[in-house]
């Protein structure tokens, strides 16, 4: 499970009616979304969140594996093994 920040995580869960309806309204793009359905959006974001952000760290770690490969490629360290 990776970490996700307590002040984040706490902020989520400070949310109040309103805040979280406007919130959840404007994230998903549904003006008639329910207050009932905003709460179980939010409550199945807030139990998941570490998986979004173990997602975001596993594509930094492969755009840096990819830059690395391409400059292992374009500027080799021995010429002569790159042949």
């Amino acid at each position: 499970m990776k970490y996700v920040r307590p002040a984040y995580r706490d902020r989520l869960g400070r949310l109040s009616d309103a805040e979280l309806l406007a919130y959840a309204r404007r994230k998903y793009g549904n003006p008639y979304l329910t207050l009932v359905a905003a709460k179980e959006m939010h409550k199945i974001q807030h139990q998941y969140l570490h998986l979004g952000v173990a997602a975001a760290q596993r594509q930094v770690e492969v755009r840096a594996e990819s830059r690395r490969q391409l400059r292992a490629r374009l500027w080799p360290a021995n010429p002569i093994e790159a042949q």
